[in-house]
């Protein structure tokens, strides 16, 4: 009020427009104009005071993103041994350097390598900011050729966030034996021998001779021969380099097989083949598995109904056996009916099972099934009482 008071007895008029600046001669109808140098004076405060809020919260947030990042610094995460011979493939090993770079103790506290034949052993305790600590990894690829690779992630703690550290190992190993394929994949394999699959071993450079001086498998329904025509299927294994024949005799259970073949030679060290089968018997369930859930006393989670196929193109003669009873002890799941169909070349049956409401704790049991010389098992897991 003074400012204005102030400008109309001078006769001068501070107005937004710097021209505007002179005599003045009041106007009636004229809208009052806002003092420049007060209205400036008041924008560039508010201006400065939202840059230093700004910068004030900038900085907290860096720090808290700063504080999040739970894990090491590593100079170099991926480690190439180059070329190496499958002697010295049988015994790779580096040392990782990590440095806690964050403002927190970091701990590890897990590992996980992609593959059995990569192993590492990490320090346990937490390293204190600014610190170092070593990693070693040690690598086995002595039975493999050709481009390999591995992984070992690390699990990091701090200030209870966690994170994950990759470390990475390859070599290229000039392995003068080549072996095709490297893995033999059946699938599922009803009782009997399965088709056969076939492995090549030959030297990657010809003109030099190659013995095989042993054949093995971890698993004696493994079969393994010479393929060819004439007597080559009666010929030892040991010998020449060429193809060999491989099957899988299925058991009359359902499991799975998990297996390695073995193969010496007069080359290299001994390499590996593995082998993945299924068992599958002549008897089909549905569920695999059974669950009992008898603690909320819903009658509702006491029955379970398990649907049997059966291939009779096996036992035509046979008849179906269930029973739930375990070693030296009854079993809280009960068989409450079977009602079966006998139809051409395949029999059904529905199992009704019930639980005892009384069974107290937790209990593991299995129905077993039986046809003729097939058999087949289904875990029951009994949730009772918990006193």
């Amino acid at each position: 009020m003074r400012q204005e008071t102030v400008a109309a007895e001078s006769g001068l008029s501070l107005t937004n427009d710097a021209t505007a600046v002179g005599p003045h001669k009041p106007s009636a109808g004229r809208a009052r104009t806002i003092p420049w140098p007060r209205g400036r004076a008041r924008w560039l405060t508010l201006a400065g005071t939202i840059a230093l809020v700004g910068l004030v919260l900038g900085a907290a947030m860096w720090r808290d993103r700063g504080a999040s990042v739970a894990t090491f610094t590593c100079d170099g995460p991926s480690f190439d041994f180059g070329k190496v011979s499958p002697e010295t493939a049988a015994s790779l090993h580096h040392d990782f350097r990590l440095t806690n770079r964050t403002g927190r103790p970091i701990r590890i506290v897990g590992h996980r390598a992609s593959c059995g034949c990569t192993t590492a052993v990490p320090p346990s305790a937490a390293v204190a900011p600014g610190e170092a600590i070593i990693v070693p990894v040690t690598v086995n690829w002595g039975s493999r050729d050709g481009n390999e690779s591995s992984e070992v992630v690390l699990t990091t703690e701090s200030g209870g966030t966690t994170s994950k550290l990759t470390l990475k190992t390859s070599a290229f190993v000039d392995n003068p034996v080549l072996i095709i394929p490297r893995a033999l994949e059946f699938g599922d394999v009803p009782p009997g021998p399965s088709p056969e699959q076939f492995i090549e071993v030959r030297r990657i450079e010809p003109g030099s001779l190659l013995y095989v001086t042993a054949i093995t498998a971890t698993d004696p329904r493994i079969k393994i021969r010479r393929a060819g025509g004439g007597d080559h299927a009666q010929q030892p294994l040991e010998g020449d380099a060429g193809r060999f024949a491989v099957s899988f005799d299925s058991p009359d259970e359902s499991e799975t097989c998990r297996a390695v073949i073995r193969i010496s030679t007069s080359a290299a060290p001994p390499m590996m083949v593995t082998v993945h089968a299924h068992a599958t018997s002549a008897i089909r369930v549905s569920p695999t598995s059974v669950l009992f859930d008898c603690r909320d006393g819903d009658d509702h989670a006491r029955h379970v109904t398990v649907a049997v196929s059966i291939d009779t193109a096996y036992d035509r003669n046979d008849s179906l056996e269930a029973t739930t009873k375990l070693e030296g002890r009854a079993s809280p799941a009960k068989i409450a009916s079977i009602s079966r169909d006998n139809a051409a070349n395949r029999r059904s049956a529905v199992i009704d099972l019930t639980c005892d409401p009384s069974a107290i704790g937790i209990t593991s049991d299995e129905l077993r099934l039986t046809f003729g010389r097939h058999a087949t098992t289904v875990p029951i897991t009994v949730l009772g009482a918990t006193n």
